[in-house]
């Protein structure tokens, strides 16, 4: 009988251990989909009447070579001590003008993070220092956006941009070459990210997701989260191992594979 109790204590004391290490352990038994919502988004433009103005406000960016550079933020909060295995981004194109119409394919298109933090401001093509332009990072980011010129392309009087921190250089990570990304007016596009970009905004060391396209000539316009009352605001879906979940659902997550293998 008393050998029965100690089992039985002994038995408890595991359990009750093994329960508090769930609450401060997520879960990496498989990949999950986590949705991350937009939080900011603007676009910077080099052309010589906007470099230095903040669109952060508008609910059209428009991807246009140098003179429109859309960049996302979102939210990676239940992303975190994750790690990702692949991501796919949502936008929703709301129109295409210049040289081409719709739908139109892009097969010179590029993806990549943004190495410096950057703020969204309220602006529609305003003049500011105190949210982000092409120009500098504004605000208490201050007025450079790296600390030296990494693609050797200065604009409008200023070496330093925006550019030098995307794409690859002063420390963005570039994604691997897309074939192509259709978009068409009114359409969502979905476009393939790999888990080297988007581990380090789970891991906080960039600071969003860039998309740039090399022709002036093609106004290419997505959904901001001000179009449509957010609805059609980009989206994050990425897929990790080890997402944070409510205690719970970890407790119910542990027993489910457990007893059921799965």
């Amino acid at each position: 009988m008393f050998t029965r109790f100690l089992f039985l204590q002994l038995f408890m004391t595991v359990v009750t251990i093994l329960s508090i290490a769930m609450l401060f352990t997520p879960i990496a038994f498989s990949s999950q989909e986590i949705k991350c919502l937009c939080i900011a988004d603007t676009m910077f433009s080099g052309h010589s009447s906007e470099h230095n103005t903040n669109c952060g406000a508008r609910a059209n960016l428009r991807v246009k070579g140098w003179q429109g550079i859309v960049v996302f933020k979102f939210d990676m909060t239940n992303l975190k001590g994750s790690k990702a295995d692949s991501a796919t981004l949502k936008v929703y194109c709301s129109s295409i003008t210049g040289t081409v119409s719709s739908p139109h394919t892009l097969t010179d298109m590029k993806i990549s993070t943004i190495a410096h933090d950057w703020i969204e401001g309220d602006g529609d093509y305003a003049v500011t220092d105190k949210a982000s332009t092409y120009d500098y990072p504004g605000g208490e980011l201050g007025m450079k956006w790296a600390d030296k010129d990494y693609d050797g392309n200065g604009r409008n009087g200023v070496q330093i941009t925006v550019e030098d921190v995307i794409n690859g250089l002063g420390g963005s990570v570039l994604n691997s070459e897309i074939p192509e990304a259709t978009f068409a007016v009114n359409k969502w596009t979905e476009i393939p990210i790999e888990a080297k970009v988007i581990q380090p905004l789970i891991d906080e060391k960039q600071y969003g997701i860039v998309i740039w396209q090399p022709d002036i000539g093609k106004n290419i316009d997505i959904a901001s989260k001000e179009n449509a009352g957010g609805q059609n605001s980009a989206v994050l879906l990425v897929r990790a191992r080890g997402a944070y979940v409510s205690s719970l659902e970890k407790v119910v997550s542990t027993w489910a594979m457990i007893k059921y293998g799965r």
